[in-house]
């Protein structure tokens, strides 16, 4: 069980010194964007293929980021600009 803490150790050391991510599921290091999914908002592992998201600003997934951004837009789009009256 050592063993394996050390080796997570070590991955997570590799991980910061190459700037690389940790996958989730495999728990192996790889470059920072390998594949990006097809929607465009998450890596794709090359080792086990788990998709996973990218994390923005306030740790907050992407992909509600992106769809609050969305629904910004589309609320804007409703309503416009009618200068100011």
């Amino acid at each position: 069980m050592n063993d394996k803490k050390n080796m997570s150790e070590t991955r997570e050391k590799m991980a910061d010194r190459d700037k690389t991510k940790i996958c989730s599921r495999c728990n192996m290091p790889y470059t920072a964007r390998p594949a990006v999914s097809r929607h465009g908002l998450g890596d794709i592992c090359p080792q086990c293929g788990k998709e996973e998201a990218f994390l923005a600003a306030g740790f907050k997934n992407a992909v509600e980021m992106a769809l609050q951004v969305q629904r910004l837009e589309d609320e804007t789009r409703e309503k416009p600009y009618n200068g100011g009256n």
